[in-house]
């Protein structure tokens, strides 16, 4: 079987960055779960027996929302939480190829003049990052 070039990867084709394609599904689960915040304490009318899945196909990043009810308030709140987690991971993300773009020149030109092996060049690498995360 001949595989067409012009298809290979058609529905990814256009995912160049993170939300423009996202799907979404709901589920129903037959076994209530508890809230976070009850502490199991919750009446069972409020015990969690559904929630919204989201998937942004570019980073291939998946995030559950438990829900109560599938009523349209709690998707709503669910799609906001998302909306603000992917807000986040996208701006790590940035950071994170920032980083990694200017510590390899560094660490690129200190191998050169030191003639380092790999190892010593990614410990020195992870201290700066944990120096980093520090300040931040």
């Amino acid at each position: 079987m001949k595989h067409d070039h012009n298809q290979l990867m058609a529905l990814q084709r256009n995912d160049l960055g993170i939300g423009p394609t996202v799907s979404i599904d709901q589920y129903i689960s037959f076994t209530q779960g508890r809230l976070q915040h009850t502490k199991g304490k919750e009446p069972s009318a409020m015990q969690v027996t559904s929630g919204t899945l989201f998937f942004d196909h570019y980073p291939k990043f998946a995030f559950i929302h438990n829900q109560v009810s599938l009523s349209a308030g709690e998707t709503l709140v669910g799609k906001h939480a998302f909306e603000s987690l992917l807000r986040t991971f996208f701006a790590f993300m940035v950071i994170m190829a920032f980083l990694h773009h200017k510590l390899s020149k560094k660490t690129a030109r200190l191998k050169a003049k030191l003639s380092l092996s790999v190892a010593l060049v990614l410990i020195i690498k992870m201290g700066l990052l944990s120096i980093l995360f520090k300040m931040l």
